[in-house]
């Protein structure tokens, strides 16, 4: 409907991030296929119901921004200069979000699960600056399929021709467009919350065991979502402080003298040695 050709044109630019980020995760499936295992048809519909609401929560996580913009009810949206705006802010704010998505798929057969806060700790290390060159270095395949989705991002908007509303009369287009707004912000909330009808509200990474089967959770998640949705999701050990480390040890120390005298007379101490890596 051309009266709101500015929400249609809205619409498709989202569908088009679903996209990218359903071939990154058929990406992700054929490079650790091994690793996952087989994929039976019947297990089709449960696993791409999960992907969608999954990536749902990735795409309005990611495009909160873009949708403010585009959405605004007023006429200057249609000014080339504004149009030129809500590109690269498109480009920029989801190829954010496809580093996580591209890093998934070199970085999972490390660590068996998809990347979440826990792995942050990484960047504090150190060496994090020269590790990550030679990771690059090392899996090189990987920034260029990132690199050729962001292109295929970038032709993919501009090929989606945007329509302005037809509405002459101001009032009733700034009220329609208004309305539009609204209830595609409410979309957005209910979306980034998750499966509102069935399961955990908001939604859990644990969710995805609905859609299938442990093998292949990992393939129904998607990122940002597990990075945002893992941060501060762990409890702190909550320590109790009953007595000072000197009146502990008054009472009993766990470090042991062993003399040499008792060694020489045969007392062997009991010892058992434990390792942990």
């Amino acid at each position: 409907m051309k009266i709101f050709g500015d929400f249609f044109t809205f619409i498709k630019r989202i569908l088009l991030v679903y996209g990218i980020l359903m071939l990154c995760r058929v990406v992700f499936y054929i490079l650790n296929h091994e690793l996952l295992g087989a994929i039976q048809l019947n297990e089709l519909p449960k696993l791409i119901h999960g992907a969608l609401i999954f990536d749902s929560v990735s795409v309005f996580y990611i495009n909160i921004p873009f949708l403010v913009a585009s959405l605004l009810p007023f006429r200057f949206r249609k000014n080339s200069g504004y149009q030129n705006f809500l590109k690269w802010l498109f480009v920029a704010t989801n190829a954010a979000g496809l580093v996580l998505a591209v890093a998934d798929i070199v970085y999972y057969p490390f660590k068996l699960a998809r990347i979440a806060s826990d792995d942050l700790v990484l960047t504090q290390e150190g060496n994090f600056g020269s590790l990550m060159m030679t990771f690059v270095v090392d899996y090189w395949w990987g920034f260029l399929l990132y690199i050729g989705l962001i292109v295929a991002m970038y032709k993919g908007f501009k090929r989606i021709k945007y329509r302005p509303s037809t509405i002459a009369n101001n009032l009733l287009y700034f009220t329609s467009q208004t309305i539009l707004f609204f209830v595609a912000a409410f979309v957005a909330v209910v979306l980034i919350r998750g499966n509102a009808v069935k399961g955990t509200y908001p939604i859990s990474p644990s969710e995805a065991t609905k859609y299938a089967r442990p093998e292949l959770i990992s393939l129904v998640q998607s990122n940002p979502f597990m990075l945002v949705r893992t941060i501060g999701s762990k409890d702190k050990l909550n320590i109790p402080n009953y007595m000072s480390p000197t009146q502990a040890d008054s009472i009993f120390s766990p470090i042991q003298q062993v003399r040499a005298n008792n060694l020489l007379q045969g007392r062997r101490p009991n010892v058992v040695l434990i390792m942990l890596e």
